[in-house]
């Protein structure tokens, strides 16, 4: 399967989103169509086999739609400012002459008089409409072509209301030029002139917004600079960054942004990664650390060698990820485009059989035209197709913003119906890097030397625990010797040589097997430490007894916090680990959590992911690789992951970092931005439900007033405003 990300011009409404879906989604070798109205975005997923890329292409533009890989400028600024401003001149000159001048007796030229020169006051109105009609012409090119087609959109309802007003008041012009002044009164210009000024000034706003909810990925595009410093044959040369290769050596200075991932091999300084795991505080580097593209160096000076460029680096990664999610949508996005798929030919009718009726009931035709114009303008299926989509991109900008990458609108919406959080013990709730956390020694053995031997016993192990006693005897600068005769065995230690004695390094059931004697005392003991969630080593030389070493991978600082917060918010949580039930048990205590399940195997994580789901809704937190099968099983899997190294593929939503905390925040935006859509369909609906009718005149049946197609317009407009900047709100959201 091949899939394709592109951008959709002259995308208007719901209504265009449904109906680009609704016909690939019946075309053979098309396995997935969505379409973002939000973004113009596209992700399409197909059979090269069945379907070439250039036939889904051609068949998007026989639709009227055009197809774009890239973004361009034209795309991202459709409706101008300074064509608004020239049609909102001569909108408001039209208005001055066609109802303030004659209504409130302001003056006008002679030769404009409506009562004294009617056919030059009707043909002044008609030139100052054309020049609004032309600068929005937009909405005929796209909207007439739709209606053609028989796929009416947004834009056909305003063509085919301003067009009406425009030929009715067409034939009044023509009435005049024959000498019946009477149709002074029946000109509809002014009308068809608001009503494209106005939906003109709610689309630009719109669009302002839409822009605004898009930033997030458009500033993380910008991160990455456009040239660096390279250091090639010991000569600094400056090349853009589509020139660097793997092994290249980047310098950077302060103030200076990162190009692409590496790692450090002089100099050492403070580079800011907030855009990246979304700490305020600067991470200090040093020879050996890895960096990002698009860091900023604060201070001082280094060189670091390129590990990943282009696609490749975690910055350009990210940008494609939340592309890609910008592209998807929320399983609640479907009431709205079932309902956007049937709704602009649904008001074409209302609007003509409202019409229709009046005709029946005895109103005139200019009544029956005036009905039939608000019906149409009023109707706003943009408010319902925008309604969810802009606050899941805007949701996804700011959960990227705190270090957190959402996969898609699924994700973000399953997140919000969470209620139980299972958590993995390494490497999430605790740091994955065991330590030295205590050393026993019998009697004339020295700390300095038991801890020699036992280093000197690891330096050819590949065990995780034979990492933290090196790390140990290299903190406190110890000398190493060169073990002989080494012997692992799995389950139990290690055996070797040193320096002329037979040593052994491991369990209890190790030492008896070599004879060596483990009293009461010495049990005790590590009985306590592993109550303490520690993993306790023996050393022995020689069938005598000399250290009890204990390792233990301890609890990450915010691990606590961040448990009694999921606590706080409702959660019931579960650590699930494949450490023995001792070690995970005091863990557990000190994390705080509400169950515990230890000593399982990855198949078994996912069996117990399975049995919570039949009473719960789950998201499961792990590394992302040991936990890959029970964060695809959980309703959201969730990665905490550092660097490139996060686990994009198997989890819904991934932490970049180390910080757990992020569980909790993403949480939390989820149920916010769930509430922000709900909020956004209600009133989309009830727009729509009670603005149609008072359009066709249900107040005026029962003696009230009849809605002027001006008012239409500008409430049309105001609904997708209003839609759009309750989901910019999103952007202010703080975690409580």
């Amino acid at each position: 399967m091949e899939r394709l990300n592109w951008h959709i011009d002259n995308i208007n409404c719901a209504a265009c989103t449904a109906r680009i879906e609704k016909v690939l989604s019946r075309v053979e070798g098309v396995t997935e169509i969505v379409v973002n109205p939000t973004t113009a975005r596209a992700r399409i997923v197909y059979d090269p086999q069945l379907i070439s890329e250039q036939d889904i292409a051609s068949r998007i533009e026989r639709l009227g739609f055009g197809v774009r890989r890239e973004q361009t400028e034209q795309e991202t600024h459709r409706y101008s400012l300074r064509g608004f401003l020239i049609a909102a001149a001569a909108t408001l000159l039209l208005l001055y002459l066609s109802m303030f001048a004659h209504m409130l007796g302001f003056p006008v030229p002679a030769f404009l008089d409506h009562q004294q020169q009617p056919l030059n006051f009707a043909v002044a109105q008609l030139l100052l409409t054309a020049v609004v009609l032309l600068i929005g012409r937009r909405f005929y090119s796209s909207g007439f072509p739709a209606l053609f087609r028989r796929a009416p959109n947004m834009d056909s309802l305003i063509a085919l209301g301003s067009s009406a007003a425009v030929l009715y008041s067409l034939y009044a012009l023509l009435m005049l030029a024959g000498g019946d002044h009477s149709y002074v009164d029946q000109l509809y210009f002014e009308t068809a002139a608001m009503i494209v000024t106005l939906v003109m000034l709610g689309k630009f706003l719109e669009e302002r917004a839409k822009n605004r909810a898009n930033s997030a990925l458009s500033g993380l595009l910008e991160l990455a600079p456009d040239t660096a410093t390279v250091l090639r044959d010991g000569v600094e040369r400056t090349l853009a960054v589509s020139e660097i290769v793997v092994g290249d050596t980047l310098v950077i200075r302060a103030g200076e942004r990162l190009p692409v991932d590496g790692r450090l091999i002089e100099g050492n300084s403070f580079v800011d990664e907030a855009y990246l795991t979304g700490e305020s505080m600067p991470r200090e580097v040093q020879a050996g650390d890895s960096v990002y593209a698009g860091a900023i160096n604060q201070a001082g000076f280094f060189r670091y060698t390129a590990t990943e460029v282009g696609a490749q680096t975690l910055l350009a990664r990210i940008s494609a990820a939340m592309e890609e999610a910008q592209a998807s949508k929320a399983p609640i996005a479907r009431v709205a485009d079932k309902v956007a798929a049937v709704f602009v030919p649904v008001i074409l009718l209302i609007a003509l059989a409202a019409a229709a009726l009046w005709l029946l009931a005895g109103e005139d035709i200019a009544f029956a035209l005036r009905v039939f114009i608000a019906v149409l303008v009023i109707a706003c299926p943009c408010a319902l197709g925008l309604a969810t989509p802009t606050a899941i991109t805007v949701a996804m900008g700011k959960a990227a913003s705190l270090g957190i990458l959402i996969k898609n609108g699924e994700a973000l919406e399953a997140a919000a119906h969470i209620d139980t959080v299972v958590i993995d013990k390494t490497g999430t709730l605790t740091e994955g890097k065991p330590q030295l956390t205590a050393l026993l020694c019998a009697g004339g053995v020295s700390r300095a030397q038991a801890l020699g031997w036992a280093a000197s016993l690891e330096r050819h192990s590949e065990h995780p625990l034979a990492a933290a006693i090196l790390a140990a005897a290299d903190e406190e600068g110890l000398s190493l010797a060169e073990p002989q005769e080494f012997a692992l065995l799995p389950g139990l230690g290690l055996a070797a040589k040193l320096e002329g004695r037979a040593f052994v390094l491991g369990n209890q059931r190790l030492l008896e097997q070599n004879g060596v004697a483990v009293d009461e005392k010495w049990q005790r003991s590590a009985a306590e430490l592993q109550d303490q969630g520690a993993t306790t080593v023996f050393l022995a030389a020689d069938g005598q007894l000399l250290a009890l070493l204990a390792l233990a991978d301890r609890l990450k600082e915010h691990s606590a916090e961040v448990i009694a917060r999921l606590k706080r918010d409702g959660y019931k949580t579960l650590m699930l680990t494949g450490d023995n039930l001792r070690s995970a048990r005091a863990i557990a205590a000190q994390a705080g959590v509400d169950e515990l399940v230890a000593e399982v195997l990855p198949q078994q994580k996912l069996e117990q992911i399975a049995a919570l789901q039949r009473q719960s809704a789950v998201a499961m937190v792990g590394d992302g690789i040991n936990d890959a099968p029970a964060l695809i099983q959980a309703n959201v899997g969730v990665a905490v992951g550092s660097g490139a190294d996060i686990a994009l593929d198997a989890a819904d939503i991934a932490l970049i970092g180390n910080d757990i905390g992020g569980v909790a925040r993403v949480l939390e935006l989820s149920r916010y931005t769930l509430r922000i859509i709900k909020q956004n369909l209600v009133w989309a609906f009830c727009y729509n439900i009670a603005g149609v009718p008072i359009a066709a005149g249900l107040f005026y049946a029962f003696g009230g007033p009849l809605l002027n197609p001006i008012f239409g317009a500008a409430a049309m407009s105001l609904s997708s405003i209003c839609v759009v900047s309750n989901a910019l709100r999103i952007k202010t959201f703080k975690e409580q």
